[in-house]
């Protein structure tokens, strides 16, 4: 399931960086719903996000010490008998069995989140300005834009409404 993950919005809530939530993102999208396991690798997170392995070990160190609703985001246990560190994203695989994702009988967990996706047509059809932008890229868009161009947007108007408060709020505009 690379490259899909359904996104905790308590984790959005958190007041950790960018960096710390792309990584935290990276490993939930490499989250293996069958099985439940995570895939954390620290050297190809780092290959992957252009991030030096050092800081990645940092932002795992900060990322087991935060914990929301009783979980962590990450943890390490030291497997002796396999000389190896195993890594778990207890709060991400409980957010994932809230929704009714158990494993291999995942069934219920597709269901649940088609009923969601049915809930609210008008949002999954909704035309934003610069809708194949990913954060990062309508940051440095937004920046490109004048103080009048930008005044103009709405947060409703983008994909990501907080990347737009984050500029405002960087130019002292508004």
């Amino acid at each position: 399931m690379q490259k899909f993950y359904l996104a905790d919005k308590e984790i959005i809530k958190l007041q950790i960086s960018d960096q710390h939530f792309r990584v935290y993102s990276y490993w939930c999208s490499q989250y293996n719903v069958k099985t439940l396991k995570p895939f954390i690798n620290y050297i190809q997170t780092a290959s992957d996000l252009f991030i030096p392995v050092e800081k990645v070990k940092k932002i795992l160190t900060d990322l087991c010490s935060i914990v929301v609703e009783g979980d962590a985001l990450v943890s390490a246990e030291d497997n002796k008998t396999h000389r190896r560190i195993d890594f778990d994203l207890p709060r991400y695989k409980s957010f994932l069995k809230s929704m009714g994702f158990l494993g291999y009988n995942s069934a219920k967990g597709w269901t649940n989140l088609q009923q969601h996706l049915k809930k609210d047509p008008v949002q999954l059809n909704k035309i934003y300005k610069f809708p194949k932008l990913d954060q990062y890229e309508l940051h440095d868009e937004l920046n490109r834009l004048s103080d009048d161009e930008l005044k103009s947007i709405m947060p409703t108007e983008v994909k990501y409404p907080w990347i737009l408060t984050k500029v405002l709020k960087e130019r002292n505009i508004g």
